[in-house]
């Protein structure tokens, strides 16, 4: 046996490949135990552009946005709620790959013409992000552009003022608590361009909303978002701690 194949194989053993969402141990090449897999709700067709759920679920009543359209995978419950949590608070930077996968899936489907010149992220404040070790959306956005074979700046945006968490907050509280604290740092990358704005979950929608915005008032043409999940209407009560 070679080298490599039995340092592969000996990390397999080590280090067995385990489910995302419930960290079960997996055969070789699994992302998801048989269980987790049947919990997952993913959003089904028709979507809703303006919102990113099923049209049945569906719950906007103003369709005004500063971006043209929001998309993703699955919806914020259930066993992918328990693996974006375990993402963005547990360190597991790794499972951004898996995430990114099925949202460059959504974007091919929900978004098929639109050719986007650069992709960049949702920011976090840097000592948080020192905090964590990473910036999770920023992770999403460097793995779609190497699948969608875009380029990726993630601090085309910055968080200029330090805000609480999204999640602390009333639904109606937060758009307020996300105005005016995004800034585009780099507007001259930004100018004429169609944007693909990255964020792990959208709850409201506000944080996507507010950094579009900015965008758009730097001169950007379009701004569309992909999302790892979304929260479904009515799902406010049993989510998991988010950003969005």
């Amino acid at each position: 046996m070679k080298h490599k194949e039995w340092l592969s194989r000996l990390l397999s053993i080590l280090y067995p490949p385990r489910c995302i969402c419930c960290g079960a141990v997996l055969p070789a090449g699994e992302t998801l135990c048989e269980t987790c897999s049947e919990h997952i709700a993913r959003i089904e067709a028709p979507v809703c552009l303006l919102c990113g759920q099923s049209l049945q679920d569906c719950g906007r009543k103003d369709p005004k946005t500063a971006y043209q359209a929001v998309t993703a995978p699955f919806y914020y419950e259930g066993a992918i709620r328990e693996g974006i949590h375990r993402f963005k608070f547990r360190d597991r930077p790794q499972y951004a790959a898996y995430f990114a996968q099925e949202m460059a899936e959504s974007i091919h489907t929900n978004l098929p013409d639109i050719v986007f010149d650069r992709i960049t992220c949702v920011p976090m404040r840097a000592a948080k992000e020192k905090e964590r070790g990473y910036n999770q959306s920023a992770l999403l956005a460097q793995e779609l552009s190497r699948l969608l074979d875009t380029p990726a700046d993630c601090r085309l945006l910055c968080k200029c003022a330090d805000t609480p968490a999204q999640h602390e907050l009333k639904r109606d509280e937060r758009k307020g608590n996300v105005f005016g604290v995004f800034e585009v740092a780099k507007p001259e990358l930004a100018e004429g361009k169609t944007i693909l704005l990255c964020d792990d979950i959208k709850t409201t929608g506000a944080t996507l909303e507010e950094c579009a915005r900015m965008l758009r008032l730097a001169g950007a043409k379009e701004v569309y978002c992909a999302c790892a999940a979304v929260t479904r209407k009515n799902k406010d009560a049993n989510k998991k701690p988010s950003d969005g």
